[in-house]
């Protein structure tokens, strides 16, 4: 019973998963070879890309008014609509 599953499961999510983690160590520019450059595509990624760290905030603040704040007892609380004005 638990077959199917694990197939299912290592064909949709863990296969990809590796090929991408084999991917981001690499240089490739899908036509040469591709060429391991081991965490350089990460140190690159977190020195020299600036637009990364805007990219990083506009996700932090799309999570923060799209799950947490929604979820928060004074957001609620601020939209609550049964209060009866006498």
């Amino acid at each position: 019973m638990g077959l199917p599953a694990a197939l299912i499961f290592s064909v949709f999510y863990f296969i990809p998963f590796l090929a991408n983690l084999r991917y981001s160590l690499t240089k490739w520019d899908r036509i040469t070879e591709p060429e391991f450059v081991g965490l350089r595509n990460f140190v690159n990624l977190l020195t020299n890309d600036d637009l990364f760290y805007k990219v990083l905030g506009n996700n932090l603040r799309f999570t923060f008014f799209t799950i947490f704040l929604p979820h928060h007892p004074l957001f609620h609380l601020s939209r609550n609509d049964l209060v009866i004005y006498v």
